[in-house]
């Protein structure tokens, strides 16, 4: 299940949809860079794992009140909070798009509020 709340005052209240195997939520990449140096090695710098780099692709059907409801927040507020399995985290509706009852979603994590 994937839970979505809007970040601003929102009288629609939570939407909750079922994750059928089309959401890509463990999507990331540490922090990491490689320079060439003049002797012809290379120095490689790990700044560790953010949450904030995350992206989270969803592909789902949903029905036509929640395809309503992430309209509207995606139209005047992108900013929600995103229940994932693994926590819960202020993201950002970057792309929605809908065709029939099929939801494609493209949103970036900003942080994690959870442990």
């Amino acid at each position: 299940m994937i839970g979505f709340q809007s970040i601003a005052f929102s009288a629609y209240g939570p939407v909750v949809i079922l994750d059928r195997g089309g959401a890509k939520t463990m999507d990331n990449r540490r922090r990491v860079s490689r320079s060439a140096t003049l002797d012809g090695g290379c120095v490689i710098t790990d700044r560790g794992f953010s949450d904030g780099d995350r992206t989270v692709r969803i592909r789902t059907d949903v029905d036509e009140s929640a395809r309503d409801v992430l309209w509207s927040w995606f139209r005047t507020s992108s900013g929600i909070v995103l229940s994932l399995d693994d926590g819960c985290f202020t993201a950002y509706l970057e792309s929605l798009s809908f065709e029939g009852t099929e939801m494609d979603a493209k949103i970036l994590i900003k942080e994690r509020l959870s442990a």
